[in-house]
C-alpha cells in the first residue's frame, strides 16, 4: 500500500510539473511580429499569435505543430524572416529573444532615397556657389556610397566650377572608370584632357 501510495505521488508530481512548466516564450525588436509554426521550410506555416507572446508548449505541440520537432518563424515587414528549429524538452521552458534585421531590400531603397535627398542639397549649395559645403557633403557620400558614378562625376563639377580643373580631371575619370555609360563624365574627361594636354589614362 505503502509502494503504490508512493508511485501515485512520483506520477502526480511529474504531471504537474509536465502541466505547470514548458511554456515557450516569444520576444523581437522590433515588436509586432507575426509567429508561424510549420513543419518544413517550405510549409505556410500557421500563425500562433504576435511578439511578445507566452504560451504552453504543450498548445503549440498538440494544436498546431501537430509534432515534438517543428521549425518556428518569426516575421515581420521589412524585416528578414527569423526561423529556428524547436524541439520539445520535456520540462523546459523556452525562452527566444530575436533581433529582426532590417531587410536587403528595404535598406537598399531607404539609402538610395537618402542619397539622393543628399544630392539636391549638393545641387542647392553648386546653384549658390556655396562650393566649400558642397565639397564636404560630397566627401560624405563618397564615403558612404563608393560604388556610385553619379558621386564622383558631381564632385568633379563642382571642382571645375570652383576652377580646380586637375581635380575635376581626376573625379570625372573615376566616375567614368565607375561607369562606362557616364556619357556626361567621358565628355568632360576629353575635354579636360585636351585642355591640358595630358595624355587619356588607360582604362579612363
Amino acid at each position: 500500500m505503502k509502494i503504490k501510495y508512493m508511485l501515485l505521488v512520483l506520477v502526480l508530481t511529474f504531471f504537474s510539473r509536465w502541466c505547470l512548466a514548458e511554456e515557450l516564450t516569444v520576444t523581437s525588436n522590433p515588436e509586432q511580429a507575426d509567429i508561424f509554426i510549420k513543419t518544413t521550410s517550405n510549409d505556410a506555416g500557421v500563425k500562433i499569435g504576435r511578439t511578445p507572446l507566452k504560451i504552453p508548449m504543450s498548445e503549440v505541440v498538440n494544436n498546431f505543430a501537430k509534432s515534438n520537432v517543428f521549425i518556428l518563424e518569426i516575421s515581420k515587414e521589412g524585416f528578414d524572416p527569423y526561423r529556428v528549429l524547436l524541439t520539445r524538452t520535456g520540462s523546459n521552458d523556452i525562452e527566444l529573444s530575436v533581433n529582426l534585421d532590417v531587410s536587403k531590400n528595404l535598406k537598399l531603397v531607404k539609402d538610395v532615397d537618402y542619397l539622393v535627398t543628399q544630392l539636391f542639397e549638393v545641387q542647392r549649395q553648386i546653384r549658390i556657389k556655396d562650393y566649400v559645403d558642397a565639397l564636404k557633403r560630397l566627401d560624405i557620400l563618397e564615403k558612404d556610397f563608393p560604388h556610385y558614378s553619379v558621386v564622383y562625376e558631381l564632385k568633379a563639377s563642382t571642382y571645375y566650377l570652383s576652377k580646380d580643373f586637375s581635380k575635376a580631371l581626376s573625379y570625372y575619370r573615376k566616375a567614368f572608370s565607375m561607369n562606362s555609360d557616364n556619357r556626361d563624365a567621358y565628355i568632360m574627361k576629353l575635354y579636360l584632357e585636351e585642355k591640358f594636354k595630358l595624355e587619356p589614362k588607360t582604362g579612363g
